[in-house]
């Protein structure tokens, strides 16, 4: 027994934070090796990643076919021919209007170009009517702005050199998701027989409790993200901008990157503003700051945060340290690696109070 003033709650927080500290220890030493070793695997990793993800999104449906009666095997098959059937009427539905709108972005970015030229061409013209110290914060922030842009061509074509090998990888999705899907209980029980039998009931606890947290987050984040895009189009519908889909799509795809995300999925209905007038610059930020408020207050809290019952300061702590040491890939996985430690920590320290009781 403990005393009075040391309870079982107060140990878990303990030992909760003594872990976390040492982790910071180990990967601060291990940085370097860290970096050189993801920046190895992440390209072969990334298509078992995006696989675990589409399985943790159909798993649920796969459980409830599997227990009203059907085998794992038929219940697969049936949900991927009712996605295929379902991504093919979201193609004739929607990608029609998604390629015209894509297709005149790029008729017309030779415009935007040229007008956003006559823009910095007509600051420099009555650049005498600012003082110097404007000058220079507005000439550094366009130095800053080509820079970026240039570098951002530059990757990009990079990217698309070597994007062959990058897809072809991704081919195997499909079938990586079929096998986990339909394989799910022997992989648990090939895992559980790994350790020792006396150990094998906490284990598959432990198993189960982290796959629900991860499906939880996984789910949730994916919902977050759709959600967050059709409340763009339909904004960007209201104020009455051009390309409202293809806008909102990138809103929906870069929301999944914690912080940066919704200033990254603002800033093409941004440029295209800029090149109307400043209004539409105005009402494209109101467009944005209200759907981020909605996602940030209303929409995560409800989906995510209740589910994982994180606190928001080992949220935003952990989100610090992953982009420190993994960059975007980071940013992206921390949260998820802080729920997955939360459930271990949880498990061991649960395991061991009932042993000493």
């Amino acid at each position: 027994m403990y005393p009075g003033w040391f309870s079982k709650r107060s140990l878990q927080i303990l030992i909760y934070l003594s872990l976390i500290l040492i982790v910071l220890l180990l990967l601060q030493q291990l940085r370097p090796v860290l970096s050189a070793i993801f920046s190895i695997i992440k390209g072969a990793f990334l298509p078992f990643i995006v696989s675990i993800i589409i399985a943790y999104l159909l798993n649920p449906l796969v459980n409830i076919l599997h227990q009203k009666g059907f085998s794992r095997l038929t219940a697969v098959l049936f949900i991927y021919i009712v996605s295929i059937l379902g991504i093919v009427l979201l193609f004739i539905q929607y990608i029609p209007d998604f390629i015209v709108q894509l297709k005149e972005f790029a008729e017309q970015v030779p415009e935007l170009m040229k007008s956003l030229e006559n823009g910095i061409n007509t600051y420099y013209q009555n650049r005498d009517i600012f003082p110097e110290s404007v000058q220079f914060g507005i000439e550094a922030s366009l130095y800053r702005v080509e820079e970026g842009i240039t570098e951002s061509i530059s990757n990009f074509l990079s990217y698309l050199g070597n994007s062959l090998p990058k897809i072809m990888a991704f081919i195997v999705v499909p079938f990586v998701v079929f096998y986990m899907l339909k394989d799910l209980q022997v992989l648990e029980n090939f895992i559980i027989t790994l350790f020792p039998k006396k150990y094998r009931r906490e284990m598959l606890k432990l198993f189960r409790n982290i796959d629900e947290a991860l499906g939880n987050y996984v789910r949730g984040q994916i919902t977050v993200c759709v959600v967050v895009g059709v409340l763009s189009y339909i904004g960007y519908r209201i104020i009455d901008i051009k390309y409202p889909l293809l806008l909102a799509l990138l809103v929906a795809i870069t929301n999944i990157i914690p912080y940066l995300g919704p200033i990254i999925g603002a800033a093409p209905a941004l440029f295209i503003a800029a090149t109307v007038s400043p209004v539409m610059i105005i009402k494209v930020l109101v467009v944005n700051i209200i759907v981020q408020q909605l996602e940030g207050n209303v929409i995560s809290p409800q989906i995510i945060g209740k589910k994982l019952h994180l606190h928001p300061l080992s949220i935003i702590f952990v989100l610090l340290l992953g982009g420190q040491i993994a960059g975007l890939f980071g940013l992206i996985f921390a949260v998820p690696i802080l729920a997955v430690g939360k459930v271990v920590t949880q498990h061991v320290v649960s395991y061991y109070m009932q042993k000493k009781e």
